[in-house]
């Protein structure tokens, strides 16, 4: 069976241009909606945003797997979920205060009084 060049030609012009639309709806889809499974997703411009990181603290949070993430057409996301027990884990800040905390803060408040004395 031969095919003719031009027909050949063709059809494969007509499967590129139905690949680059697919392309273009889904990339539309990931950016307006960012949700999967009702769960919003954010990507690395968001979270930097978000945490107030740079780009290279979140690739390292990556690389050390502090933080999960998924990769979509080349693109990182992180669901919101995540974000929430992360910045939880390791943003929380302290609930208790420890023996070393209450020290430097005592040590702190006698420096204060020390320095308003002038001579």
């Amino acid at each position: 069976m031969r095919i003719d060049d031009d027909i050949f030609e063709a059809n494969i012009k007509g499967l590129a241009k139905l690949m680059k639309n697919i392309d273009t709806k889904i990339d539309k889809l990931l950016v307006s909606n960012s949700t999967v499974m009702d769960e919003k997703l954010f990507d690395n411009q968001d979270l930097c945003l978000f945490l107030k990181i740079a780009p290279r603290t979140l690739q390292r949070y990556r690389n050390l797997g502090l933080i999960p993430f998924m990769t979509i057409c080349k693109r990182n996301y992180y669901k919101e979920s995540d974000v929430n027990i992360f910045v939880g884990k390791y943003f929380g800040g302290k609930s208790v205060l420890t023996d070393k905390d209450k020290y430097q803060r005592k040590n702190k408040r006698q420096d204060d009084d020390t320095e308003d004395i002038v001579v």
